[in-house]
């Protein structure tokens, strides 16, 4: 489940691979924004839409003891330039390079689409502050057990310092072996 709002959801979110897959869970046909469901895999250019936003460092003031407002020096805010929000604080080393939506989420997915893997599913969470894209294969595969399983490489990043820039490998299953059985997690590849 999801902390977001339906309407966030509809309008922030992209389904894909919907014949195979089928609708997500979140989808709600009277309600849902079609242009962002596809049959096939999702266009990268629909995911450089829903990402058409920067993020950039601002300087941080506070009000002092004395009812003075001072800068914080040690601190920068990552603020969007598409809407009066701050999506998070932290310590003026942080940086956003490299890490933009757009350059993190579409071009690195981009590198590894071809005919057999495209874009699954992808959106932004917190209002923004965090995002995702997943890529998978439309089809599962069946291993030599007869275990059905469709595997999915998971790209994340956030600028509320809730998420590293990180890639996960994950499959369809993953989520409930990972909670009954930790040692079963996925491999994480930190980037940041």
């Amino acid at each position: 489940m999801s902390q977001e709002t339906n309407q966030f959801m509809y309008d922030n979110w992209l389904s894909g691979m919907e014949l195979a897959h089928g609708k997500p869970w979140w989808s709600n046909i009277a309600t849902d924004n079609p242009a962002n469901h596809y049959e096939g895999a999702i266009p990268v250019e629909a995911v450089e839409k829903l990402f058409g936003f920067d993020v950039n460092l601002s300087r941080v003031f506070v009000m002092n003891s004395k009812g003075e407002i001072i800068e914080a020096t040690e601190f920068v805010a990552c603020v969007p330039d598409n809407k009066d929000a701050v999506f998070g604080i932290h310590s003026k080393s942080f940086s956003v390079k490299g890490h933009q939506f757009r350059e993190w989420l579409v071009n690195g997915p981009a590198k590894v689409i071809n005919g057999t893997v495209g874009i699954s599913n992808a959106g932004l969470l917190k209002d923004g502050a965090q995002a995702w894209v997943n890529i998978s294969t439309p089809q599962e595969w069946e291993t030599p057990q007869g275990v059905d399983f469709r595997p999915n490489l998971l790209w994340t990043t956030a600028f509320d310092g809730s998420i590293a820039s990180t890639v996960k490998e994950l499959t369809c299953f993953q989520s409930a072996i990972t909670l009954a059985r930790p040692r079963f997690a996925p491999r994480v590849f930190p980037t940041k």
